[in-house]
C-alpha cells in the first residue's frame, strides 16, 4: 500500500501521513488530528498490550513498531 506514493515504510514520515491524509477529503487540521489521534492511540495500545498473548510475534516486531510510532509522532508536534 502506498502512503503519499512511498512504499518502504522505513523512509515513510509525519509529512507523508498528512499528506496522504490531506489527499481525502479532510481539511488540514482535521487530517492532522487524525493521524496524531491513531498514532497516538497505538503507542498507548502497544504500552498496554499482554505481549504473552501473543507469542508469533517476536521482541524485534515490537520494538520495530514502538520506536516507527515514537518517531512518527515526534515528526507531528
Amino acid at each position: 500500500m502506498d502512503v503519499n506514493s512511498r512504499r518502504a515504510m522505513t523512509t515513510l514520515t509525519g509529512a507523508d501521513l498528512l499528506a496522504e491524509a490531506n489527499s481525502w477529503p479532510l481539511t488540514g487540521r482535521r487530517a492532522h488530528r487524525v493521524v496524531h489521534n491513531t498514532l497516538a492511540t497505538l503507542e498507548a495500545a502497544l504500552e498496554d498490550i499482554d505481549r504473552d498473548l501473543h507469542p508469533g510475534v517476536k521482541e524485534g516486531a515490537w520494538s520495530t513498531v514502538e520506536s516507527r510510532t515514537k518517531d512518527l509522532l515526534a515528526t507531528l508536534d
